[in-house]
């Protein structure tokens, strides 16, 4: 091999291996919206900060809203991924959608949701009413399905969290 092809074949594999890491994370195959942060008895709240071991639960068609609000229509049901903190019990409601071919995957996946967060990002930001999220999965380790959420406000990224949800 010429050492021009060599120092071609060298720069492929660097960029091979710079690029496998991103390859290996799973597809994103839905998005959502925070909808509500809530904590019950003391009212609407501005911030939340996700964290281990707070309790994940919801599904598929799990929210009926009684009040119409910017993000959702009275009495229409809604994918919902509800994060709930143990000791307070203030609570974050993320409506859901599934993107193109993995629609039905998503809300299959995501039925009866009933876990923990078992991940979080590094400088994660309290998540607040309006943030867009975007929902990738992959197998998890002991099987199941890894759920990442990534929570942007605007172009910004502002937390990570994940969970897996067991069938």
């Amino acid at each position: 091999m010429t050492q021009n092809k060599a120092s071609r074949f060298s720069g492929f594999l660097l960029l091979a291996l710079l690029l496998t890491p991103a390859l290996a994370l799973g597809d994103v195959v839905g998005n959502g919206t925070v909808v509500g942060v809530n904590w019950p008895g003391k009212g609407t709240i501005d911030d939340f900060d996700v964290a281990n071991g707070d309790a994940v639960s919801g599904g598929h068609g799990a929210y009926t809203p009684q009040q119409a609000t910017k993000w959702v229509k009275a009495g229409e049901k809604y994918n919902l991924i509800m994060v709930t903190k143990p000791a307070s019990r203030a609570q974050l409601f993320i409506v859901f959608t599934g993107t193109g071919r993995e629609h039905p995957y998503l809300e299959t996946t995501l039925d009866h949701i009933n876990t923990l967060v078992r991940g979080i990002g590094v400088g994660d930001k309290s998540v607040q009413e309006g943030d867009t999220v975007k929902i990738s999965t992959q197998a998890a380790e002991g099987g199941g399905v890894d759920v990442t959420l990534d929570v942007y406000r605007g172009q910004t990224a502002v937390s990570t969290f994940s969970f897996v949800q067991k069938k």
